[in-house]
């Protein structure tokens, strides 16, 4: 008797099946499906009744256990300010003009990128402000020799508050202040 070409595919199949099967261990079972009669590890998903599951009821959430009378109102702080710069060390605005201290950039920043996308230069007359647009020119007065200097600012800064303006070395220069030490200036705002 001759098996039909799909009843012996089956015959294979099941063959093949118990020899694997049997000789494999438990944890290395394979499994035959029964759609395509390919071979796999992972056991055919069996579907489990959801029938026996109850659903949860949902419960309402207080918005606000307790009143609003009842949260303590934020605390105001006391204190006064204070900054941390001396009085003798705050710049003074009169008009177009401030008075404070100066500050050179280090050797560091050369060839970095200021704030208004430029390179910093030593050689350049150019300045840090923290206010005052990019490209302003401004007339830089050292009050302790009077000499002056027309600067363009191109950067933000000085960081440290207790300084008003930081310059570029050949400013300090020109102003006759040394490199790495600060000056009492007063900046006129030309354009």
């Amino acid at each position: 008797m001759r098996i039909p070409t799909s009843h012996a595919h089956l015959a294979l199949a099941i063959a093949v099946t118990s020899l694997i099967t049997s000789c494999a261990p438990p944890s290395k079972r394979f499994y035959v499906s029964s759609i395509d009669g390919s071979y796999s590890t992972i056991p055919p998903r069996q579907e489990t009744p959801t029938d026996h599951i109850e659903p949860v009821p949902l419960t309402p959430v207080e918005e606000n256990p307790l009143p609003r009378e009842t949260h303590p109102a934020p605390k105001k702080s006391s204190k006064k300010f204070s900054p941390h710069r001396k009085a003798e060390q705050r710049p003074v605005i009169h008009d177009n003009t401030t008075t404070g201290i100066a500050i050179c950039y280090n050797d560091e920043s050369e060839g970095k990128i200021t704030a208004s996308g430029e390179i910093y230069r030593h050689n350049k007359l150019t300045a840090a402000h923290r206010t005052l647009p990019f490209g302003t020119r401004v007339r830089v007065t050292h009050l302790e020799n009077n000499t002056s200097v027309i600067l363009r600012i191109n950067d933000r800064g000085p960081k440290d508050p207790a300084y008003i303006l930081e310059i570029s070395r050949s400013a300090a220069l020109a102003l006759g202040i040394q490199s790495n030490t600060t000056a009492a200036v007063k900046i006129e705002v030309l354009d």
